[in-house]
């Protein structure tokens, strides 16, 4: 016979002992218990033993019903007390056939079993169950069921698994999981086996415009019209940046043409900062087992590629004149001065003696020159009072964020490199990038000329308007230094 100190040290392991040591330690201290191996001597100590185990432990009948249960069991299920109640109580309906099956099973096949359980209530576990027959009682069979607590490992284990297989933005699956199911989906069955592929437009003007906070938001919110409109079977994933695709298993062409329509008449009402967006999309479809699925994904993306640039150029007209209407409509002041600063620009050009293409240069630039404040804060654009450092900074921007705008658009290009030059001055102290006369462009010299002019003739709220005669003099004193010379004295002595 065992000591009482070898019984313990077999039962309670040290405290950082492995758990499943302790178990198998428990089931066949318990077993032997039960089953009455052991002395009477034994047994008061074994019944404090079962009860103060570190381990939660259940001696249950064939049909489920609790004969005993220690502290740990108790703390575990959150149950006051056990005895007399069924095991099945704690767990979803849906599974109790399994754990019936289970505990037949253990007494059956007179193996010890395991199984994998997650209990119901307000502080549901992930559970494994270890369960061992225990001879000794002629009525009905006991079966000893060690309970561990794995939900924290079982938690890591799935948010591991769902980050590996999930954007993180959007909560779609990403490129990783649409190379496996692509790979699982390529099979006979599954034929017609249909791809949608997507590609955001605008998305690197937002970016650039409103921030990547902006693009991301642009991101989510495609995704989520795309979730709202996908069947249970697709399956729909972000492959990278601005790029989705769904995958259609058993879908033929006509089908897969009708939701991809279905997809864009969805994406084609996107409404942000008060910027109509869209998504370009195309298709492809396997129809023999035969086809390589790398060309079908080729066909999908040539025909979204395809849509994009049919809707590219239009686009970003539409995006371009969207955002100055925008701007212009939250601040009319801004209207007004662009097309004052247009008509006052085009005079300049021509008494400077520029060529017919040059005004045109001169004139959309001028009416386009301030479109990066649509970026900027409205209340630091509407502020009566003078701007703070971090305000001026900000609203100092603009010229920037305008280039990168009009920069996007490859009709655009020329207007953008003289839009980003019209606060720069003569002896590069101007902004954002410090140039200097030699460096400006002769459209830019003009719009920064027309800007500053109508800017001290004109009400602002932060600047007192200048009379003319005034506004000329500061001009004159400031040729040379901060505008050309000559264009200057144009203005004065030719425009106005």
């Amino acid at each position: 016979m065992k000591s009482i100190e070898e019984m313990i040290d077999r039962v309670l392991l040290e405290v950082d002992g492995d758990v499943r040591d302790r178990k198998r330690s428990l089931m066949e201290s318990v077993a032997a218990y039960v089953n009455g191996t052991v002395g009477r001597e034994y047994k008061e100590f074994f019944e404090v033993l079962f009860t103060r185990s570190p381990v939660a432990t259940l001696l249950v009948t064939i049909d489920g019903t609790i004969s005993k249960g220690n502290m740990m069991a108790k703390d575990l299920l959150l149950a006051d007390e056990l005895i007399g109640l069924s095991f099945y109580a704690f767990f979803p309906p849906v599974i109790q056939s399994k754990l019936a099956h289970f505990l037949q099973e253990t007494v059956s096949s007179e193996q010890k079993q395991t199984l994998e359980v997650d209990t119901v209530g307000d502080d549901p576990k992930h559970l494994r169950l270890f369960s061992q027959h225990v001879p000794g009682s002629d009525s009905q069979p006991m079966i000893q069921l060690v309970l561990l607590d794995e939900t924290q490992a079982y938690l890591t284990k799935n948010q591991a698994e769902y980050l590996s297989f999930h954007d993180q933005m959007t909560g779609l699956y990403n490129r990783r999981f649409f190379e496996e199911e692509l790979r699982r989906l390529d099979v006979k069955r599954m034929l017609p086996l249909g791809i949608i592929m997507g590609d955001v437009n605008g998305l690197k003007m937002v970016n650039d415009t409103f921030g990547h906070s902006a693009g991301d938001e642009l991101i989510k919110e495609v995704a989520n019209r795309l979730k709202r409109m996908s069947r249970d079977e697709d399956i729909l994933c972000r492959l990278a940046g601005d790029e989705f695709v769904l995958l259609l298993p058993n879908t033929p062409p006509k089908e897969l043409k009708r939701i991809m329509y279905r997809m864009d008449a969805i994406c084609d009402d996107i409404i942000m900062h008060d910027i109509h967006l869209s998504v370009a999309f195309g298709y492809g479809a396997k129809m023999e087992d035969t086809t390589d699925m790398s060309e079908v994904l080729r066909e999908a993306e040539n025909a979204m590629y395809k849509n994009k640039l049919y809707k590219k150029s239009s686009r970003r007209h539409d995006l371009i004149n969207g955002m100055i209407a925008t701007l212009y409509e939250k601040h009319p002041r801004e209207k007004h001065h662009s097309e004052r600063v247009s008509e006052l620009a085009v005079a300049l050009g021509r008494a400077a003696g520029l060529d017919e293409l040059a005004i045109q240069r001169i004139r959309t630039a001028s009416l386009l020159h301030d479109i990066g404040k649509i970026a900027i804060d409205q209340s630091i654009l509407d502020k009566e009072t003078p701007l703070t450092p971090e305000e001026d900074a900000e609203l100092r921007k603009h010229p920037e964020v305008g280039y990168r705008i009009l920069n996007a658009a490859a009709d655009f290009d020329d207007i953008a490199d003289i839009v980003v030059a019209h606060h720069e001055r003569e002896d590069g102290s101007g902004y954002p990038r410090g140039l200097t006369g030699d460096d400006m462009r002769m459209e830019s010299k003009i719009l920064a000329l027309c800007n500053e002019f109508d800017a001290m003739t004109s009400t602002c709220p932060r600047r007192e308007l200048l009379p003319i005669n005034e506004a000329i003099l500061q001009l004159e004193n400031r040729a040379g230094t901060h505008f050309d010379e000559r264009l200057v004295r144009l203005l004065v002595e030719v425009v106005l």
